[in-house]
């Protein structure tokens, strides 16, 4: 049941992200500091996302994921996450979502928490789950709340203080897991 909770969330953010969240969130945008022409490619995508066109979508986000762009990384993830106009990958999934989360975005850091809690791309591992879900909750992302309250409950109280050490860790060092 967890496993499908869980897959439920990321559906519902994997949806709403690819396109709503960087076509319509003006306030990420200017957040994330990102140039008129980035959004302007993200949108671009967004739509090409939308439309069905997945591998033009794939063209647009890359670029600007390489460049270190974390809205495109995202994307780039959910894409080889779900295997939408790319053969599904979840390492490549995995590998995208971890350096968007790197720099702070929280939809990245709750997919990270559902591939650890259902060990898809990596091995499957509850107290990083817990760790990912409290920084992506600790972003703002509400439905993080819920999966890592779910995940909780199947942690003893000490693996719970030491996936809430790690997460302090990892915000003490922006993120980075390294």
């Amino acid at each position: 049941m967890v496993k499908l909770i869980a897959g439920l969330m990321l559906g519902l953010i994997s949806f709403g992200a690819v396109y709503a969240l960087y076509s319509n969130g003006k306030s990420k945008r200017r957040k994330l500091m990102l140039s008129e022409e980035a959004v302007n490619q993200l949108e671009d995508g967004a739509k090409a996302y939308k439309k069905g066109h997945y591998q033009q979508a794939y063209q647009l986000w890359l670029p600007l994921a390489e460049q270190g762009d974390p809205c495109a990384q995202y994307n780039l993830g959910v894409m080889h996450d779900k295997g939408t106009g790319v053969v599904q990958d979840f390492q490549k999934a995995f590998a995208w979502y971890k350096i968007a989360a790197e720099q702070g975005l929280a939809e990245a850091q709750n997919s990270l928490g559902v591939m650890y809690k259902n060990g898809e791309g990596v091995v499957q591992d509850d107290v990083k789950a817990h760790l990912w879900f409290n920084l992506a909750a600790a972003n703002g992302l509400s439905v993080a709340k819920v999966s890592r309250d779910v995940v909780a409950k199947a942690l003893t109280p000490d693996q719970i203080k030491q996936a809430q050490q790690l997460a302090s860790a990892c915000q003490a060092h922006h993120f980075s897991m390294k």
